[in-house]
Parts: C-alpha cells; sequence; structure tokens
C-alpha cells in the first residue's frame, strides 16, 4: 500500500465554480482570507503556524506558540505559552 501523496499538474485539474450552494458566504469568505493573510508570524522552521496569531490559554490569556520536537523520522507539533 502506498501512503503517499502525489500533486496533480495544474494543467490536469479541473475547477467548478458556482456548482453547488456554498456553505459560507462569498463575504465571510473574502474577510477570513484577508485575515489569514494577515497573520505574519512565522515560527523558526518559516512557516506560520495554523493557529498562529488566534490560539489563546483558556487559563492566562496569553497567546500560545508553536513547538515543534522531532526526531528523524518523525515531528510533533504542539502549543505552549511563554510563560
Amino acid at each position: 500500500m502506498v501512503k503517499q501523496s502525489k500533486e496533480s499538474p495544474v494543467e490536469k485539474q479541473a475547477v467548478f465554480e458556482n456548482h453547488h450552494e456554498p456553505i459560507i458566504d462569498r463575504d465571510t469568505w473574502e474577510r477570513v482570507q484577508e485575515l489569514h493573510k494577515q497573520r505574519n508570524h512565522p515560527n523558526r522552521y518559516d512557516e506560520v503556524g495554523l493557529f498562529s496569531s488566534i490560539l489563546f490559554c483558556a487559563d492566562c490569556g496569553s497567546v500560545m506558540y508553536q513547538q515543534r520536537y522531532q526526531t528523524d523520522k518523525w515531528w510533533q507539533d504542539c502549543y505552549a505559552t511563554m510563560r
């Protein structure tokens, strides 16, 4: 069993816009995309975490930062405060 994904070339991809009713409206989509572009706090791996600038500690309210524990074969991302 092969567990690797392979991306299709752009010329073989098909996009069908307005094919079915959207889950969210276009204005909400555009607003979220703008907010996503404003999240520009890359971690030390030069990546912007999925929850960058939007994940806060429920106890103290501090911003939570992405941390990565890794070996040669795997990595584990978690979030913690700097306190």
